[in-house]
């Protein structure tokens, strides 16, 4: 199975020029713009409650610098806060953004930049749930998913205890009882062990 491989080092490139471009002609100021949405709808209780500050503070580092950058949706895991964000506005940010970036791509200069627009659009569809990417990885991972911890290491075998003198002695009386050796061999191996 290939593994799926990043960007070049060209296209790397390429996305920094533009996201410097995009930075100087606009991105500061729409980025500093969802900053001031997101604080406007902290006053408001009914947003706060539904997580729509979330949404803004979440699309600043996308509106900065898009290049480079994917939106991937998932309008399920959310699906009410997704609905109320459309009917206060969310809908019509996103419809704005679609017609936006299609009146810049008719301009044929202005594709890359229309191009963009259809992220903001995408994101502002169903933003609850929506992962921003860049080159596969989450810019803002879900910190509500907890890693799974590492399966234990299997626990080496204790070691075995070291035999002591009174276990030798036993063994001795045993091989003494047994006939095996002589008493005198016994009390000279016994005085041995119990020196030792």
């Amino acid at each position: 199975m290939s593994e799926k491989k990043g960007p070049s080092v060209f296209r790397k490139i390429l996305n920094v020029l533009f996201n410097i471009f995009w930075a100087i002609f606009g991105g500061i100021g729409m980025a500093l713009s969802c900053i001031g949405n997101g604080i406007a709808t902290c006053l408001m209780i009914i947003p706060i409650f539904f997580g729509i500050p979330l949404v803004h503070f979440r699309m600043v580092g996308l509106a900065f610098a898009p290049a480079g950058k994917t939106v991937k949706l998932n309008f399920g895991k959310a699906p009410v806060r997704n609905v109320f964000y459309w009917i206060f506005g969310g809908f019509f940010s996103a419809i704005w953004n679609y017609v936006y970036g299609a009146l810049l791509c008719l301009t044929i200069i202005g594709i890359p930049l229309g191009l963009q627009q259809f992220k903001f659009a995408k994101y502002f569809l169903a933003p609850f749930g929506a992962r921003v990417l860049k080159n596969g990885q989450d810019i803002l991972p879900d910190k509500s998913k907890k890693a799974a911890p590492a399966p234990a290491a299997a626990a080496a075998p204790a070691p075995a205890p070291a035999p002591s003198k009174y276990d030798d002695l036993a063994k001795l009386k045993s091989l003494l009882d047994s006939g095996v050796i002589t008493q005198e061999d016994f009390d000279a191996k016994k005085k041995e062990i119990l020196n030792s």
